[in-house]
């Protein structure tokens, strides 16, 4: 019972799976993953004994590669209107992103986009804003002020 008790105590450190579930399998699933990622730290802290990596740096790194590996850049094309509670892009939030000026065209010498931030909030009397601005994101191809919107954009998850 003694390594039982010890995985026990280690799996209470970081739970990944809440004590108030409707479901009973999707608190069952939560704690198989938890449980494979401990034996996944214990498998590495046996293979390099000399590593000072703690459990919960572990998790983080691990979370990182499988954003980096499974992690698109571009959302799935949905249909119908934008919900105020979108999935968030990971790269929006981690990545290093340059402010660009639209670059002119034959029909327009100075083109403009809609600011993602602007046009998102609505003014006093519940009107949405519509702000133009000749600056964008070219990694995120979102119209952005200068400042402080492209700044709140990709620092912020509800900007």
């Amino acid at each position: 019972m003694g390594a039982v008790d010890m995985a026990d105590q280690m799996l209470q450190s970081y739970q990944v799976e809440r004590k108030r579930k409707k479901v009973w399998y999707k608190k069952q699933f939560q704690h198989l993953i938890n449980q494979t990622v401990l034996n996944c730290y214990l498998l590495y802290k046996k293979q390099n004994p000399g590593s000072k990596t703690t459990h919960l740096d572990f998790m983080v790194k691990l979370i990182a590669r499988l954003f980096e590996q499974y992690g698109s850049e571009t959302p799935p094309a949905r249909r119908g209107p934008a919900s105020k509670d979108a999935v968030v892009d990971p790269l929006r939030l981690s990545g290093r992103h340059f402010l660009k000026e639209i670059p002119p065209t034959k029909q327009k010498l100075r083109p403009t986009h809609q600011c993602k931030i602007c046009c998102s909030h609505a003014d006093e009397n519940g009107k949405k804003k519509r702000r133009e601005t000749s600056y964008y994101c070219d990694d995120c191809n979102v119209g952005l002020c200068l400042s402080p919107c492209f700044e709140r954009y990709h620092k912020r998850v509800k900007y």
